[in-house]
């Protein structure tokens, strides 16, 4: 879980790892299953940091996907 939330919030690079775990498939995009669980372990933790930058992440993501789909529904309707 860790190794995960240090390649999405901390910028660390995946070659800096060696062998190791992570919760999630590095080389793929971010979903919000992903950030989910990470937020439940990190509540269970009470890592409140943590927990508010999944939170955040989470909420942008949701606000770029739906003015995504917003402009495009948009854009056809001028066709």
């Amino acid at each position: 879980m860790r190794n995960s939330y240090d390649i999405i919030f901390n910028d660390v690079l995946l070659k800096d790892f060696g062998d190791t775990y992570f919760m999630h498939n590095p080389n793929s995009d971010l979903n919000d299953e992903v950030l989910m669980d990470m937020f439940r372990y990190f509540k269970s933790k009470k890592e409140w940091d943590k927990v508010v930058k999944i939170t955040t992440l989470r909420a942008k993501i949701k606000f770029y996907d739906t003015t995504k789909r917003l402009s495009r529904a948009y854009s056809k309707q001028g066709d």
